[in-house]
């Protein structure tokens, strides 16, 4: 008789979103695949229950009249640049109707140049922190309108 070997169940894993979002900076766990798809259920249990911390430099607040700014249903956790956009890679957070505060969108990667309809936050300190819900709400509320630099 010949046995073949047992088939390896591969497991696809999803990185933590919180990982994703802080830079890399928080080393969770990879996560099941989503199937609820859920905003929350991308977070590891310790992000959810923790929150998220991102570098102040990361963090935009929409204004002008280019600041038309949402998120694409694109399966991850950051909207990809297009050809025809200005933005880098973002996710724009505290955007659902039961937030409040200002909309903010938090950027990939930091950036060396200005974006048009996005100001960079002052007066605030070095880290932006989230707590999970619906999207990321940040644990101090950014005021309508903020103090922000040009």
């Amino acid at each position: 008789s010949t046995d073949s070997p047992k088939r390896k169940r591969h497991q696809f894993k999803e990185m933590c979103w919180g990982d994703a979002i802080s830079g890399g900076e928080l080393g969770c766990e990879a996560l099941p695949p989503n199937t609820k798809n859920a905003f929350r259920e991308h977070f590891c249990r310790r992000c959810r229950e923790r929150g998220v911390s991102v570098p102040v430099s990361r963090v935009r607040i929409p204004v002008g009249v280019d600041s038309a700014v949402v998120n694409r249903k694109t399966g991850g956790v950051w909207n990809e640049p297009t050809r025809t956009s200005h933005m880098p890679a973002f996710r724009v957070v505290n955007q659902t109707a039961d937030c409040t505060g200002a909309k903010l969108v938090v950027l990939r990667d930091e950036s060396p140049v200005p974006l048009p309809g996005l100001a960079e936050l002052s007066n605030f300190g070095d880290r932006v922190d989230f707590q999970i819900s619906r999207t990321l709400i940040p644990v101090v509320p950014l005021p309508l309108p903020f103090s922000f630099a040009h």
